[in-house]
């Protein structure tokens, strides 16, 4: 019966137990949800937890009625769990953690493991300080699909496991409070109308890796909330009405201020003046170039700072000087308002008059010439700058000269040498500046003389000693010729050096030379290049040898020799028998021909008829046309033919231009030439009354160099001969160069 009791009283044990269990799951939900509605989160890391005004118990610590909080709990990532029950139902980081759900493949029909699903490894998991996974086996047995899990080892671990990995001996922290205590740091403070303190919170990035690093982050919290009869005031809510004021102390209203820079003091009341984004204090000016009266020069105390508007960073406009003081920069002379008032964190006014401010001051700065002596430099080195009455209107400028700031500026330093009883004595002259740099500053010269050299059996003559130069011209040296023989006016000449000694055996003795052309040899010929020329320039003989004969000797017009008139007519000479029939002989003009001379057909008159018939001239035709002279030999044998005037032929040549007469040429015929037949004929019909042709004819003697004659004998003519100097040149023979300075 004893045992049996005891069987029951564990039973209902076990089943209060159970129900307790239950009940307090239940409550531990129910409180759950109602914490859960308060929660908010800042980052990733923190999580705040906003508690109502009422009694919370939070392990020996209690907020009561009379107080709000945000507590802020920080999510501890390195909190692990290694008993073995935990994977079952817990933290999915260390493999466990999945709610018990059943297993719908374990139900499903199969008959091979390959219907049941893929086998698989879990995410490495923490284990007994070591890295572990999971293998999941999908089997069929007893054609019902079931799943076994073994853990298998991946790493062994040193220093221990964390978030599946090994962890190094090179991180800088493995959780959070590894970086820092989270804790509430500064004084309270005034947010919109409301008590708060910053925060500090530290966290791990990247834990238990190389790669790990602490940060941290402040964030102002709410401390307290001010009901809507208080009023927030340096960190605290007050109930007694509270008026923030603002006083200017200086300048007063209406001051003159001597200054371009203002100093304002202020004083305020029930406002403390703190950092940006808290309370301020705004002041306004206007006439300020760059400024208008609406610009807001923002004055924090705690941030030591006055900035423009909205713009970060220091104004150049004004300064912060200290906790009650500004100062305005650069403000022109004339009247100016400034206004001060208070400034909340969002930069409005608190809206009473108490706390807004404006006075009216006028700026009167007098010009200052200068402050000091350096305001006076004028950047020359040799005045002194001086500033009178400095600092005052009345102060100005004024500048003393500088005789020298250095030795070199009163002289170079000298040395003289002078003859004392057959001696080299020296005169040295040196300066010195006295009391350099300043308006007291003089030259001093200081005078040295002493001997530096004894002249012995030389003489002393301007501060050296010298030897006499000479006594006689030949001390200077031996006259003689120098240099090449020259030609000069026909003869040898050479220069010739003479030596002579000026104010001989005296100490101002000197050796002087002249160089003048001296006649050495008499040339009869000429000189040419230094020597006498043998050759006689005018005889027409190479007397000296050398295949050239005098000099140049040019014809530049040429020389008439004779003058004829010569008329002609068909019936006059002697018959011949030429191919094409019987034609009259031509006219003999000229005889005794000399080759080499020119002859020149000056005019032609006259007519004469190709045909007369039946008495009548049937081809009438002038002298000019198709006559004809013929150069021929004393046996008739024709050499050259050229027309008289008309070139009919155009054999390109013509009497009337000049016609040097051939080699071998002795005789000249005038004559007709039928066109086309070169034969001579004679005019059937009345000749005799015909008025016969009548020529005009100049022989003119020409320059060898253009007579076409071989007049050396060397095979060469005129231009092609290389005696002809140009075509004007008399002598076909090469000329002697000797003859050419002649």
């Amino acid at each position: 019966m004893t045992k049996q009791l005891s069987i029951i009283i564990v039973v209902l044990s076990l089943i209060v137990t159970s129900a307790i269990i239950t009940l307090m799951t239940f409550g531990l939900n129910e409180n759950y949800k109602k914490i859960n509605n308060n929660l908010s989160i800042n980052n990733k890391n923190d999580i705040q937890l906003k508690l109502p005004k009422s009694n919370l118990l939070l392990g020996s610590s209690t907020i009561d009625d009379n107080s709000s909080a945000i507590i802020t709990y920080l999510k501890n990532d390195n909190l692990r769990y290694e008993v073995e029950e935990f994977y079952e139902s817990d933290d999915p980081e260390l493999g466990g953690g999945k709610r018990r759900t059943r297993d719908t493949k374990r139900d499903k029909k199969c008959s091979i493991d390959s219907q049941c699903g893929r086998d698989y490894f879990s995410d490495n998991f923490c284990y007994n300080g070591d890295v572990y996974r999971e293998f999941n086996d999908y089997i069929c047995s007893k054609t019902k699909c079931n799943k076994n899990t073994t853990k298998e080892i991946v790493e062994y671990c040193e220093t221990g496991c964390s978030a599946g990995s090994c962890i190094s001996h090179n991180v800088q922290c493995n959780e959070d409070s590894d970086c820092g205590e989270d804790k509430f740091i500064g004084d309270k403070f005034c947010k919109d109308n409301d008590v708060y303190q910053n925060y500090k919170v530290f966290s791990c990035l990247a834990p238990n890796t190389q790669q790990s690093s602490c940060t941290s982050q402040v964030d102002p919290i709410l401390v307290e909330r001010c009901e809507n009869n208080e009023i927030c005031n340096d960190g605290k809510c007050m109930t007694d009405k509270v008026i923030p004021s603002i006083e200017i102390i200086s300048p007063l209203n209406n001051d003159v201020i001597e200054s371009s820079e203002i100093f304002v003091n202020f004083k305020t009341e029930n406002w403390e003046v703190g950092r940006k984004g808290e309370k301020h204090v705004h002041f306004h000016i206007d006439n300020v170039p760059g400024l208008s009266y609406s610009d807001h020069l923002m004055f924090y105390n705690k941030d030591k700072i006055v900035e423009l508007n909205l713009e970060e960073g220091e104004t150049s406009y004004a300064t912060w000087i200290n906790s009650n003081t500004i100062r305005i920069n650069n403000v022109p002379n004339g009247m100016h308002r400034i206004r001060a008032h208070l400034a909340t964190s969002s930069h409005l006014p608190p809206g009473n008059p108490e706390a807004d401010k404006e006075i009216i001051v006028k700026v009167d700065v007098k010009e200052i010439k200068c402050n000091s002596n350096n305001d006076c430099d004028d950047f020359n080195m040799y005045t002194e700058d001086i500033c009178n009455n400095p600092g005052t209107s009345d102060s100005y400028c004024s500048y003393e000269e500088i005789v020298c700031i250095k030795n070199e500026d009163c002289g170079e330093n000298i040395s003289e040498n002078y003859c004392v009883d057959n001696d080299v004595y020296q005169k040295y002259r040196k300066f010195e500046c006295k009391y350099l740099g300043t308006k007291n500053s003089y030259c001093n010269e200081i005078l040295e003389d002493k001997k530096i050299k004894e002249c012995m059996e030389n003489v002393c003559y301007n501060g050296d000693c010298l030897p006499l130069t000479c006594k006689l011209d030949i001390d200077c040296g031996v006259n003689d010729f120098e240099g090449e023989k020259f030609c000069m006016d026909g003869d040898i000449y050479q220069n010739y050096r003479e030596f002579m000694c000026v104010n001989p055996e005296s100490l101002n003795s000197l050796c002087e030379s002249d160089i003048n052309p001296k006649l050495v040899d008499d040339c009869p010929n000429g000189c040419q290049n230094g020597k006498c020329i043998t050759e006689i320039c005018d005889d027409n003989k190479d007397n000296d040898g050398d295949g050239k004969i005098d000099k140049l000797k040019e014809l530049r017009e040429d020389i008439l020799l004779e003058q004829t008139i010569a008329s002609f007519k068909g019936n006059q000479g002697p018959w011949e028998h030429v191919s094409f029939g019987d034609a009259k002989a031509p006219t003999l003009a000229i005889t005794g021909l000399k080759p080499g001379e020119k002859i020149l057909v000056t005019s032609v008159l006259g007519t004469y008829s190709h045909r007369i018939h039946d008495g009548r001239d049937q081809l009438p035709s002038s002298c000019r046309k198709d006559t004809y002279g013929t150069f021929t030999t004393d046996n008739r044998n024709t050499i050259k033919r050229y027309p008289l005037t008309i070139d009919t032929f155009r054999t390109g040549n013509s009497f009337d231009q000049g016609i040097l007469i051939p080699n071998k040429a002795s005789n000249l015929y005038l004559h007709i030439l039928e066109s086309g037949s070169f034969n001579y004929f004679d005019n059937s019909g009345n000749r005799d009354s015909r008025v016969p042709c009548e020529v005009e004819l100049s022989i003119y003697r020409v320059s060898q160099c253009s007579d076409g004659i071989d007049n050396d004998n060397d095979g060469k003519i005129d231009a092609k001969d290389p005696g002809c100097v140009n075509r004007f040149d008399d002598d076909e023979r090469e000329h002697d160069d000797d003859c050419n300075n002649v």
